[in-house]
């Protein structure tokens, strides 16, 4: 099974050879090998194989069915989220969201009341490929868990989902919240979502040590209003480099003819190289030239 490894046609047809071997081992792996090569023709063995009482790579073979986005297998696998086995359960949550059916809405929703926090984080993120209206609620509510990993994955769900019934939760959680990466993320919904009631909440946080700059000027340059912009236009006015840098797409396209000499001292400050690269692509010629003695400097070629 190791021509399984190379991009070879014959590779390939080898393993189709094995499918009709005797040995079930032997049978089982040629399926999963061919699967992962996204071929067509193990789909419906693939199908065989988990509509078995047991099979010893049953996790690889969902994996593999929702890597083909195989719409029969939302049924089986649907089923398999019941099962004795974890990681089953868990290849099941995830090949439901990259199939991306709505018939595996439900099932997923009622997944997010599991007691174990990496199912229901799995849930979330699959409700989160699938973007559906129906799991707008029962998401919001997931924000609440006691796992920070659901409610990080929560927030970055309604963040897909754009619903303006995520903007109330999401300030209470932005507020509340004691993990700095989730408060992140709530901002960056709120700015996706881009409900002005969000603009004042992102603007209050600049006073408050509690909230990092740089994420909170990222996400007002997506609200186009006088009021963030305003915000923003202290925040350079200040230096505040973390937030320079943070934000330093708007910032280069907005004020680099005539502040060329702040952006690239937010450059030195902050040592990012995000923004480096930024610069060098800017089309502006000062720029450009200090992104490449500071890309030049730290060897980041």
């Amino acid at each position: 099974m190791t021509l399984s490894k190379f991009n070879d046609p014959r590779a390939v047809e080898a393993i189709y050879d094995c499918f009709d071997d005797e040995n079930p081992d032997i049978h089982e792996l040629s399926v999963i090998k061919l699967g992962e090569k996204k071929d067509q023709r193990s789909v419906i063995p693939l199908l065989n194989l988990l509509n078995e009482d047991k099979t010893e790579n049953e996790d690889d073979v969902i994996e593999i069915l929702g890597n083909l986005q195989v719409i029969m297998a939302v049924e089986p696998i649907i089923k398999k989220l019941k099962d004795e086995d974890l990681k089953v359960r868990l290849s099941s949550a995830e090949a439901l969201g990259t199939i991306s059916n709505e018939r595996a809405i439900e099932p997923l929703m009622s997944l997010l009341k599991d007691e174990n926090p990496m199912l229901r984080e799995k849930a979330v993120k699959a409700l989160k490929k699938i973007n559906s209206s129906q799991a707008v609620l029962p998401v919001i509510a997931a924000l609440n868990d006691s796992d920070m990993k659901v409610r990080d994955a929560s927030v970055q769900a309604l963040g897909v989902f754009k619903d303006t019934r995520a903007v109330e939760p999401l300030i209470s959680l932005f507020k509340i919240e004691k993990r700095r990466s989730i408060k992140k993320n709530a901002a960056l919904a709120l700015s996706i979502i881009n409900d002005p009631v969000a603009v004042g909440v992102l603007i209050n946080a600049l006073d408050d040590k509690r909230y990092d700059s740089d994420y909170l000027a990222l996400a007002l340059t997506k609200f186009k209003t006088p009021q963030a912009e305003d915000a923003l236009s202290q925040l350079f006015q200040k230096s505040d480099w973390e937030a320079i840098e943070g934000a330093h797409n708007y910032y280069i396209a907005k004020y680099a003819p005539g502040n060329e000499k702040k952006i690239i001292k937010a450059l030195k400050k902050t040592n990012s190289p995000s923004m480096a690269h930024t610069m060098k692509r800017s089309g502006n010629a000062m720029l450009r030239k200090a992104a490449e003695e500071w890309i030049d400097d730290n060897q980041l070629h």
